[in-house]
């Protein structure tokens, strides 16, 4: 669903409040529905698929369907409410007519937010002798740069924020690097990845640019510059 793609922030959402009186859990339906036509009518009642930029605890806590709850308004009727991890707070979906709605709502976003997740657990594997200067090709790489390598994920999906996943992973890279190699495995939130992905892909293009006869070396040089100072602060700008 493009129409759906949003900008992530760190921030809680706006329209959070207390738990509020006659909270109630609702079930929602083993199996997920379509994201279809029908389930684009359901999602664009909802206030976090209205907004510009989806709130990262949404993205994380809205995978889990223990966590939608309906209270009843004073005006009849129900609010639909996400509880946030780590926060005894809970995010205003959306005003519905009965559970029934509630239900057909937070089993949309729910298998919205599920493919979100799943699009953003992507990675990249960087080694550093690749970013030696090339000026001189023929001079023997810098020491820091020769048998190392870096794996770079995100931490801000509700998988890969997990200490336990996280733990696996790395020792997954590690059981599954080639001996030579010392690898080193970097979480980045997606500010953080987003100054990586940049930079690894001026190098990309800088590469690409100077093996086809139209870019300089220089250029291919300053790039894996800043991307190994990148890497060298963990993702982040040095």
């Amino acid at each position: 669903m493009r129409r759906f793609r949003r900008v992530l922030r760190a921030a809680q959402p706006a329209d959070t409040v207390e738990a509020p009186p006659g909270l109630r859990p609702i079930a929602l339906p083993a199996t997920r529905p379509p994201l279809d036509v029908a389930a684009e009518a359901e999602l664009l009642r909802l206030a976090p698929m209205r907004a510009a930029a989806l709130s990262e605890a949404v993205l994380q806590a809205g995978v889990y369907r223990d966590r939608y709850c309906v209270a009843p308004r004073a005006g009849g009727g129900l609010r639909l409410l996400l509880a946030i991890e780590g926060e005894e707070r809970f995010c205003t979906l959306a005003d519905v007519a009965d559970e029934a709605a509630a239900v057909r709502a937070a089993a949309c976003l729910q298998a919205l937010l599920l493919r979100m997740n799943v699009d953003c657990e992507g990675l990249h594997v960087v080694e550093h002798l690749l970013l030696a200067p090339a000026a001189d090709a023929l001079a023997p790489p810098p020491e820091a740069l020769a048998f190392r390598l870096s794996v770079v994920f995100p931490d801000w999906t509700a998988r890969c924020r997990r200490p336990g996943f996280q733990a696996f992973a790395e020792e997954t890279v590690a059981l599954n690097c080639p001996a030579h190699l010392l690898p080193q495995c970097l979480w980045l939130g997606f500010e953080a990845m987003q100054h990586f992905e940049a930079a690894h892909q001026r190098w990309l293009d800088a590469r690409f640019a100077q093996a086809q006869g139209e870019g300089s070396v220089q250029a291919l040089d300053d790039a894996a510059a800043a991307l190994r100072a990148l890497l060298h602060a963990g993702g982040r700008d040095a």
